[in-house]
Order: structure tokens, then C-alpha cells, then sequence
């Protein structure tokens, strides 16, 4: 008996076969407003579901971006050193950092799959841009509240202590 289809069609999942029948079915299609068509093409890879982004899910990702770059550049702007932050931006970093662990943490429990993985790569890219060394001398001068505390109490030299 004979197989309808190929049969590497018959091998891929069913709803893979029907996101590429969508996405063959739009280019056949009078234009789409582009608002559409963009949220159309928007595929999630990591849920395993083969659904289409939501309009929601589009607006959760770039709010937990701008929140995660927003954090990755202050971590990139404090001084990594815990003997080099002054008390306040101490307690900011503890404060930050928490949470940071706090939204990917609630963003894995609410199954925002690709959400938690833009908070985790937005933090990182806003860290980067942060230590790069231009930006980071212009904001050190910009704002003094970065800059790293200075030496509570001066180094003393050594004496040598010789018996006579």
C-alpha cells in the first residue's frame, strides 16, 4: 500500500505539519496589517506546544527585558568587588539581586518559558554594555554614586622590627 505524503511529512508531528500549512497558507494570502503579521511568525520554540505567541506573551517579554537590561546595567556599573561598594550600593545590589532570581524564578513557575530566558540574556547584555570602558567612565563621571568607596583606613607600611 501506498503512503499519502512524503515521508518526512509523515514522520513530523502534527502540529508542526499544521504551523507549516499557516505559514505556506500566508504567503498565498491577500497582505496582512503588520501588526498581524508579525505576531503571526512569531513562533514559541522552547514551550513545545507549536502555539503561536499572545499578544500578552509578546508584552510580558519586552516589559521583563527593559526591567532585566535595567538591572544588568547597574550591576555592570557597581563595582564587582564587595571591599570596593559603599554601604548604599550594597544594600542596592542585595535589593537587585534578589530581585533578579525573584522574576526568573516566578517567570519558570508561571511557565513564561522564553520570558525567563530574555530576563536571564538581558541581565547578562546590560551587564556587558555596562563594562564597556567609555560608557562606564562616562557614567562613573556622570553619576559619583557609582564610583568605588574609597579605603577605609590607609595602608601602613611595614616596620621592621630589629632588636639592638
Amino acid at each position: 500500500m501506498r503512503q499519502h505524503g512524503s515521508s518526512a511529512q509523515a514522520h513530523r508531528p502534527h502540529d508542526q505539519r499544521r504551523y507549516e500549512s499557516r505559514i505556506e497558507g500566508a504567503h498565498r494570502r491577500a497582505p496582512m496589517r503588520c501588526g498581524k503579521l508579525i505576531q503571526s511568525h512569531i513562533f514559541i520554540a522552547c514551550s513545545g506546544k507549536g502555539t503561536f505567541m499572545s499578544t500578552q506573551d509578546i508584552i510580558i517579554c519586552v516589559a521583563v527585558a527593559i526591567v532585566s537590561v535595567a538591572i544588568g546595567l547597574f550591576f555592570g556599573f557597581v563595582p564587582m568587588k564587595t571591599d570596593k561598594t559603599t554601604e548604599s550600593q550594597n544594600k542596592y545590589s542585595q535589593f537587585l539581586g534578589i530581585i533578579a532570581v525573584g522574576l526568573t524564578i516566578l517567570l519558570i513557575f508561571a511557565k513564561q518559558n522564553l520570558a525567563s530566558w530574555v530576563a536571564i540574556f538581558a541581565m547578562i547584555a546590560g551587564w556587558a554594555v555596562a563594562k564597556t570602558p567609555p560608557l562606564h567612565r562616562w557614567v562613573l563621571h556622570r553619576f559619583p554614586w557609582f564610583e568605588p568607596a574609597k579605603p577605609k583606613t590607609p595602608l601602613k607600611s611595614a616596620r621592621s622590627t630589629k632588636k639592638k
